[in-house]
């Protein structure tokens, strides 16, 4: 739980305080449960005498109600417990699979190029350092290296895995085994070494915060320090280098709620577009942005990419953000309570992503050429691989260059994951003005 939860919980206390109405003190209730602050398995229900009961303690009055709420589930102590519970939980819990991407002077290749084995785009300078990298790293690591505290090993798994398998490169994957002889455990990690257009893409086995974090400087020296040997920058402009997409686990960040989905993707859409487009805010929207959730920093992270063409937010193509409205609004009116996340995938799929950007359309060959899994792709966050893969792509972030920046853009993300974590339902439009929780 986040503590704005707390915050929207104390003004529906005070309600409740002034309120004689006993169906409305259910009703208020009712909305606690729906924020998450008060367990929804506690009956509340109406007794004689105009009173009420939860969780078998009988109420005569709103005042009453009230401090009970406050003695048990809305006070400090609670918020403290439960959203420091909640925060280092996602840290825990949450599965992450990066793609660290690393550009060459000498790539110039694109999908095309990689399938049908174009040589003269640098393909062939892209294999030689997958083999020379992986090579050295097995070499190194051959058996045991010490990093600090951690005993390290590389191998290859013989499992490389190829975007397009007819393609003349070879991936390789790698299993490092970290023994980790302060905390006393063994973690082993996989990372396949492909290649992407204009890019060496490294896509690693998802992990959860907790591990980016304890192994950052064993993860800098084995994948980010020695780059330049190689002739390779983790390069940030769009047009040259690859994208640090970052997948989240469908299962462990959402529970297969889609009412957190729903609310997620609200939250990400609306803090990025303010941001994007707060050079055009009145003095009096600016000023709403100080009441956001996230830091001016984390905000900012958000829309540091400059990727429109391949990773458009909703807003900046044509035709999606008033049918993600529309969607949203249809989600809330839906009959099917709890409705799966697959089938709120489906739907987005169907009635919001349905263009690309002009750019990529021309990339792509004209509006006519533009292919359904186009569009559902080429979008800020993507989602065709819910069902299959159980993940959620976030494909709008730079390269990384160090695990640091990972860190820093996954905090962002989890701070937006812990507030969307509440089966209430956030309005796009309340959204935008940082009043988050209203009605």
């Amino acid at each position: 739980m986040h503590n704005r939860m707390y915050e929207r919980a104390e003004e529906i206390v005070k309600v409740i305080e002034g309120e004689t109405d006993r169906k409305n003190w259910i009703k208020q209730v009712e909305n606690l449960q729906m924020l998450g602050v008060v367990p929804s398995s506690l009956m509340c229900r109406e007794e004689k005498n105009n009173s009420v009961s939860l969780a078998g303690l009988i109420y005569k009055d709103g005042k009453e109600l009230a401090a009970g709420l406050r003695k048990y589930w809305i006070n400090d102590k609670a918020k403290q417990e439960y959203c420091g519970k909640e925060a280092l939980l996602i840290k825990e819990k949450v599965l992450i699979g990066t793609e660290f991407t690393f550009h060459h002077k000498d790539f110039h290749f694109d999908l095309n190029d990689l399938e049908k084995n174009n040589p003269r785009k640098g393909i062939d300078v892209g294999n030689r350092i997958i083999a020379d990298w992986t090579g050295k790293l097995i070499g190194t690591y051959g058996y045991k290296k010490s990093l600090s505290h951690l005993k390290v090993t590389a191998t290859n798994t013989g499992r490389g895995r190829k975007k397009f398998e007819n393609a003349a490169y070879s991936a390789v994957e790698i299993e490092f085994c970290i023994e980790d002889t302060v905390q006393e455990k063994v973690v082993n990690w996989k990372v396949n070494f492909d290649l992407d257009p204009v890019c060496i893409e490294l896509q690693t086995q998802p992990m959860p915060y907790q591990f980016f974090q304890d192994y950052g400087f064993c993860i800098d020296e084995l994948l980010f320090h020695h780059i330049g040997e190689y002739g390779l920058t983790a390069d940030k402009d769009p047009a040259t280098g690859g994208g640090g997409h970052i997948s989240l686990d469908a299962r462990t960040a959402f529970s297969e709620n889609a009412a957190y989905l729903r609310n997620f993707l609200v939250l990400y859409s609306c803090e990025a577009k303010r941001e994007a487009l707060k050079s055009a805010l009145t003095e009096v929207q600016k000023k709403q942005l100080t009441k956001s959730f996230l830091t001016e920093r984390q905000r900012q992270l958000l829309i540091a990419s400059k990727d429109s063409v391949n990773a458009p937010f909703l807003f900046e193509v044509i035709d999606e953000w008033r049918p993600f409205q529309n969607f949203v609004s249809a989600f809330d009116g839906s009959t099917e309570e709890p409705m799966h996340i697959t089938r709120f995938v489906q739907g987005m799929h169907s009635s919001v992503y349905i263009n690309v950007t002009d750019d990529l359309a021309r990339l792509l060959g004209g509006a006519g050429k533009v292919m359904t899994e186009d569009k559902q792709h080429y979008q800020a966050v993507n989602l065709e691989h819910v069902g299959d893969q159980g993940r959620i792509e976030m494909r709008r972030f730079d390269a990384q260059e160090n695990v640091s920046e990972l860190l820093d853009q996954l905090d962002a993300l989890f701070e937006i994951l812990l507030m969307a974590r509440t089966n209430w339902k956030i309005s796009i439009d309340k959204a935008l003005e940082s009043d988050y929780f209203a009605g």
